[in-house]
């Protein structure tokens, strides 16, 4: 099928490669520049790597900088997740160069001088060799706010290697939030009540448009009860992941949440149970799984209640933070 194209698509597909000498030998001159990387095939993922010392990482933050108009073309003409585009463009980032974080203003300074624009686009941590990315995480939560929790405690105390930052999160219960905030090292949030619009669609709607207001990169459903509908899941494709408390795909689907997924667990009489992370999509519970742990069934003592506490202690305290942490740093 032919795609169409404007004339400034055409030219910029067309453009010759820049040849960053100049500004390259400027940086030189006026800092300490430890390393260089020209992000050629291969995208950020293959090229970085290559200028790192084993034994650290790069942390890129994507808002530092803005994709060039004709990357945002190609992916939506040909469908390509976000990970494949960083995987095999440059993204309108020629070159990066490592200096010292003192003389990183000075650095900017002299490669503008030399005509070509540039900006601090990340850091370099201690950590596995490879490339990362602080993500822009938009949280939604109904109940107790533990998922919530294990998220800000993962990234607080290093766990998940500065894997993201937290936006303003959503909760369904007002008061909720006055109880809850300050315990949540004050990340702002807002609420967004089923109650307050006459459609589930109505909702949806101001979910997705406060998302997209606060530009996340990624959703993270933490023990939100509610259903999202069509225009979240389409709007953010593929960047929706939901923790939900069994091995789906038992105990999951329409009726199966909160506490109910633990009686029909224990009413089924199964020996292990656990819980799952998995992408969110048209199908309740249905969408690619990407973490699961299971947990043991004790019996006898295990009652509804004593089994949500065991499964999410065990369960889903760590997988959902690992699979924020395994997203941002590119393996998922």
């Amino acid at each position: 099928m032919m795609m169409s194209w404007d004339v400034l698509s055409v030219k910029a597909l067309l453009a010759p490669t820049k040849i960053y000498v100049k500004p390259m030998l400027a940086a030189i001159d006026a800092v300490d520049v430890k390393a260089v990387s020209h992000i050629t095939g291969g995208g950020f993922y293959e090229n970085i790597p290559r200028m790192l010392k084993d034994g650290t990482r790069a942390k890129v933050y994507k808002e530092k900088f803005e994709v060039l108009p004709i990357f945002k073309k190609i992916q939506e003409k040909g469908g390509i997740s976000e990970h494949d585009m960083y995987n095999t463009y440059n993204m309108g980032v020629g070159m990066m160069f490592v200096v010292p974080e003192s003389q990183a203003e000075e650095a900017v300074n002299a490669v503008n001088a030399a005509g070509e624009k540039a900006f601090v686009i990340g850091e370099i941590t201690e950590g596995e060799k490879g490339v990362g990315y602080m993500l822009r995480i938009g949280v939604l939560v109904s109940g107790g706010g533990t998922n919530l929790q294990a998220i800000i405690d993962a990234i607080s105390n290093g766990k998940n290697n500065k894997c993201g930052k937290l936006l303003p999160w959503l909760v369904r219960d007002p008061e909720y939030t006055r109880l809850k905030e300050q315990k949540l090292n004050n990340i702002p949030s807002i609420v967004i009540s089923r109650k307050a619009f006459n459609s589930l669609e109505e909702h949806d709607t101001a979910v997705c448009e406060h998302m997209k207001y606060c530009d996340v990169d990624l959703i993270v459903m933490a023990g939100y009860l509610s259903i999202v509908g069509d225009k979240l899941i389409n709007e953010f494709n593929n960047k929706i992941i939901n923790i939900h408390p069994s091995l789906i795909p038992s105990f999951c689907g329409p009726g199966f949440y909160g506490l109910k997924v633990h009686e029909a667990a224990l009413e089924r009489g199964v020996k292990i149970t656990g819980a799952t992370v998995h992408i969110v999509n048209e199908v309740c519970d249905g969408g690619p799984i990407l973490l699961q742990k299971a947990v043991e069934v004790k019996r006898p003592g295990d009652t509804p209640e004593v089994l949500q506490k065991r499964v999410m202690e065990e369960a889903e305290w760590e997988i959902l933070p690992k699979a924020i942490d395994l997203i941002a740093n590119g393996k998922i």
